[in-house]
């Protein structure tokens, strides 16, 4: 089903297949030609008859679940949308075909992924319909792909196109990366010779080199005081300061003793383990909206961390009962949709 599945980030940059660029002045037949030349439209039509036959495959739960994981990766920002801006953060239009002849921006590249998405293509001076996408159109997108393909075969496909975490009942490899299959090799040397680097003593050895020092637990204190006592502008510079500190990421240290591995993003876990979790929670409940929406963003940045939830499980559990009975419920009531979504996904994800 690859040619129709056209989406994925393997070939969203493909230029557009045209039917007939293969196909001789001179060619007969549908299925053919005289030069034994066979085109796409050859395949397209017999695939369709195909598929009239076929009994076509609903979007279960086990299909709706993977596109959500899927358009988690896409809505890097978490507001239920995903836009230009999104797909900016994800993608490199400066190698599209159409951007390297400089028939479009990369601004006109970007749109055509969302159209993509959507099920069209984008025109020239079409903006309006490309520029937002949301779960419900993603789910029929994969509707449409998954009709004919058993849930097997749609589990494998979403996992290797989105290189989503690997699913039950896969073939060993399917659905990891270059790199994480290249670290499973290194458990298994490891392993070999008894000292065996498992996820879950690799977890360990990332969060024993992260340290929190006087200046970390000042800042931290600071954020806490403005929250319980501060005015309207504190709380909001706070919130804010407290969003982009935890995405700041920092190398492992070389005698970590550790594999080669991306920056840490050790102020998440620093923010965690010096009882920031109450302090987000302090800025849930306050009144103002604009503070719930910062402190929502910021409550999402820290918890997309891995470290981060695992270093809250590991910490006092009153952080995370606070945030679930309070933290969260609170930002659940606000009027505001983007900081109610978050609030759902900093749920989920703390479930």
């Amino acid at each position: 089903n690859a040619p129709y599945h056209v989406g994925t980030p393997a070939n969203l940059q493909r230029k557009p297949f045209d039917n007939w660029s293969a196909k001789p002045r001179h060619g007969v037949g549908e299925f053919g030609s005289a030069s034994n030349i066979c085109y796409w439209g050859d395949f397209k039509a017999r695939d369709e008859r195909m598929r009239g036959m076929r009994v076509a495959y609903d979007m279960n739960e086990l299909r709706r679940g993977l596109v959500a994981q899927a358009f988690t990766l896409l809505d890097k920002d978490g507001d239920g949308l995903v836009t230009i801006g999104d797909v900016r953060r994800l993608y490199n239009a400066s190698t599209h075909p159409m951007v390297k002849t400089k028939q479009w921006s990369e601004e006109q590249a970007f749109r055509d992924v969302i159209a993509r998405f959507k099920g069209a293509r984008y025109e020239r001076g079409d903006t309006q319909a490309c520029l937002d996408l949301t779960l419900e159109e993603l789910e029929k997108y994969y509707e449409q792909v998954g009709a004919d393909i058993d849930d097997d075969y749609f589990s494998v496909m979403m996992v290797q196109a989105w290189q989503l975490p690997k699913q039950p009942g896969l073939h060993p490899g399917q659905g990891w990366g270059a790199r994480k299959l290249d670290m499973q090799a290194l458990f298994e040397a490891n392993m070999m010779r008894d000292e065996y680097l498992g996820v879950a003593d690799l977890d360990n050895r990332k969060l024993s080199v992260i340290a929190a020092d006087e200046a970390h637990e000042a800042k931290v204190e600071g954020w806490r005081k403005a929250a319980r006592g501060g005015g309207f502008s504190d709380m909001l510079k706070a919130a804010e300061a407290i969003a982009g500190w935890v995405q700041e990421r920092e190398p492992i240290p070389a005698d970590a003793g550790l594999p080669e591995l991306a920056p840490l993003a050790a102020n998440a876990v620093r923010f965690v383990r010096l009882g920031g979790a109450a302090v987000l929670t302090m800025l849930a409940e306050a009144q103002d909206t604009l503070i719930k929406k910062a402190a929502a963003t910021a409550m999402f940045e820290l918890f997309s961390v891995d470290l981060a939830r695992t270093e809250l499980s590991r910490g006092d559990e009153r952080w995370l009962h606070g945030l679930l009975r309070h933290g969260i419920p609170a930002l659940s009531g606000c009027d505001d949709a983007v900081t109610r979504n978050k609030a759902e996904r900093v749920r989920v994800l703390l479930a």
